[in-house]
């Protein structure tokens, strides 16, 4: 299943929840996955058993609507919340993946009375926009969706390397259903307008939350790549920075950066025994 659609001021989005646990999880997905709520499915599997578990697509993305606001974190905070409050979600935990670690961070503050805890899976920090590795590489990637948006080619092998992408997360099974779905929609994203403003807005995101860390009532577990831990000088420390609560903790996991699927039962196992120690 694919999960409903709530939609709020005109605007639809679709979200999975699974699970029937008294606490509440909410992932946000990486930044442009074409379909979170298929992405996300593995992780979503090992916390249900305890734990309730919210999975939404972006708008702009999978089966949620293109709705063509810019796409700052204030804008997407926004979007976010207005889905959880139309669930009913009034206290809950975050786990965020990649560059929704901004999200997470700027979410934390804005909504820091609704916020139990954030879990970050090898979340982008502020301080990436330093390196200069970082900043062309990023905009590498949006010159090629762009030059590349209406060729055949490039978007056989953005549906290939989607399916592949999702095979990486060892010991689950995708349906054909879902593999069909994601690489189609992947496929998309290289005309997504949506997606492409992001990119416009990239710079900007980051320095909104230069010099800005987590509230310090709410404890954070920061779960980092070796890969990026060895690759990125001083990753370790840039989210050490990011943490005032003192039940917070930074654990290395082994592997690169899509940890969501490559190590999911380890992060739902680490997640349950932070957020028990933290009750």
């Amino acid at each position: 299943s694919y999960g409903k659609i709530v939609t709020v001021a005109y605007k639809r989005t679709n979200l999975l929840v699974s699970g029937e646990g008294e606490d509440v999880i909410v992932l946000f997905a990486p930044k442009g996955s074409p379909v979170p709520v298929i992405e996300m499915k593995p992780l979503v599997c090992f916390l249900r058993e305890k734990y309730t578990v919210m999975v939404f697509d972006y708008l702009g993305s999978g089966f949620s609507d293109n709705y063509h606001t810019e796409r700052t974190l204030e804008n997407i905070t926004n979007e976010i919340h207005e889905v959880i409050q139309e669930l009913g979600y009034t206290s809950y935990t975050i786990i965020a993946q990649s560059y929704a670690g901004l999200y997470s961070l700027y979410y934390a503050n804005k909504y820091a009375g609704e916020v139990k805890a954030v879990i970050g899976i090898d979340t982008y920090v502020t301080e990436q926009i330093d390196n200069n590795n970082f900043v062309e590489d990023a905009k590498f990637i949006k010159d090629l969706r762009i030059d590349f948006h209406d060729s055949k080619v490039a978007q056989w092998i953005v549906e290939k390397l989607a399916v592949m992408h999702l095979k990486k997360a060892r010991n689950y099974m995708y349906s054909k259903k879902d593999l069909q779905a994601y690489s189609l929609l992947a496929s998309c994203t290289l005309k997504n307008v949506m997606l492409l403003n992001e990119y416009n807005c990239e710079y900007e995101n980051f320095e909104t939350l230069r010099n800005i860390s987590f509230p310090s009532h709410i404890p954070v577990l920061f779960l980092l790549s070796s890969y990026r831990c060895k690759m990125i000088y001083r990753w370790h420390d840039m989210h050490k920075k990011l943490l005032r609560n003192n039940d917070s903790k930074i654990i290395t996991l082994r592997g690169s950066k899509d940890l969501h699927l490559r190590q999911f039962e380890r992060i739902a196992v680490e997640a349950d025994v932070f957020l028990s120690l933290i009750k």
